[in-house]
């Protein structure tokens, strides 16, 4: 079993981007993610069986690349603390996604979607400054693997080109 996610993971220039704005917030006593670890899910796909990643390796999208922003600093208010998207063709490659699976059989996480990068979790206390808008190019998504040996770390299974 592989507990599996799509996701986009930003270059070095945007990373460091984030990183700095983490760096700039007050945490208390906040477990804040690491700079390696930042991404923004486009759909959880969860555990599946070794035969079914194949078919996850093929999926077939036809989209291209686009531009999207971090564009808010906010505390959930489930105590993580998160660094906002806005775009619409994000919303549309996580749809494109979601339909993929859904014709391989696989149901996607239901529920509405909040693209974000994660900054910190049991942020309840955090203090976040004003975000200035961090733009982010994105060419790639990436099937990402969460190893039962350690789920605080991430593998990329696979990259996906958006030309």
């Amino acid at each position: 079993m592989a507990r599996l996610f799509f996701a986009l993971l930003p270059d070095a220039f945007v990373r460091d981007q984030i990183e700095r704005f983490a760096h700039s917030c007050e945490w208390d006593n906040a477990m804040v993610v690491k700079p390696s670890q930042f991404h923004i899910t486009l759909s959880f796909v969860g555990d599946v069986d070794a035969n079914v990643l194949p078919l996850l390796l093929t999926i077939p999208l036809l989209t291209t690349d686009f531009q999207l922003e971090l564009v808010r600093a906010r505390v959930w208010d489930n105590g993580i603390a998160v660094l906002e998207a806005q775009s619409s063709k994000l919303d549309a490659l996580h749809r494109s996604i979601n339909l993929a699976l859904h014709h391989i059989g696989i149901s996607a996480q239901s529920g509405s979607y909040r693209p974000h990068v994660t900054l910190a979790r049991h942020a309840q206390a955090a203090i976040l400054p004003d975000l200035r808008p961090i733009a982010w190019s994105v060419r790639s998504f990436s099937l990402m693997e969460t190893p039962q040996s350690n789920p605080d770390t991430y593998q990329i299974r696979q990259t996906f080109p958006l030309v």
